[in-house]
């Protein structure tokens, strides 16, 4: 290859790579405007988060799984237990839809540690895991539904896992009492 399409190739892929980061930020900043629109997109904790997702390469992972938790609650009328969800306490969880319990206080402070920025960085390592919880009836189901839409889904120690880019879904059952 010469060198004239070695730096060509280098500065298009600099090129998506920032095309994606920006409007990973702006979709961040649309939805922080209908969800949170007391919270700025200068919050420190924000910008924390912005920039651990970018740097671990989560955006599509997580897009992902606002669409997976979307469709399931669309097609199986279920939705996630909110106080088992291991992403409670992200700001861009919640304004994705992921969880619904509001990780923020009035004055922009975060309520809990935000499990995004607190993840174990490790260079070969660069996986976020999900603990979702849902009712006995479906929990098998939603891996089923992940399946059928594209997605890939296996089942491990007796739960189905939902692969994503650079993330892993649990899904796990909420035991009857």
């Amino acid at each position: 290859m010469s060198k004239k399409k070695k730096s060509d190739t280098k500065r298009k892929a600099a090129l998506a790579e920032r095309t994606k980061v920006d409007a990973f930020k702006f979709q961040v900043e649309w939805q922080l405007k209908k969800v949170l629109p007391n919270l700025s997109m200068d919050n420190a904790a924000l910008q924390a988060e912005i920039d651990t997702i970018v740097k671990r390469d989560w955006v599509k992972g997580l897009n992902d799984l606002a669409e997976i938790i979307k469709g399931v609650k669309q097609d199986l009328n279920a939705s996630p237990a909110e106080d088992k969800n291991s992403l409670n306490g992200c700001i861009i969880a919640y304004i994705y839809g992921i969880t619904t319990i509001n990780p923020v206080n009035d004055d922009g402070t975060l309520k809990a540690k935000d499990p995004i920025t607190k993840a174990p960085e490790d260079e070969n390592d660069r996986m976020l895991r999900v603990d979702l919880y849902y009712d006995n009836e479906v929990w098998m189901k939603v891996g089923d539904w992940a399946k059928a839409h594209g997605y890939e889904s296996i089942v491990m120690a007796y739960h189905p896992v939902i692969k994503l880019q650079n993330v892993r879904v649990n899904i796990h059952r909420i035991k009857p009492e």
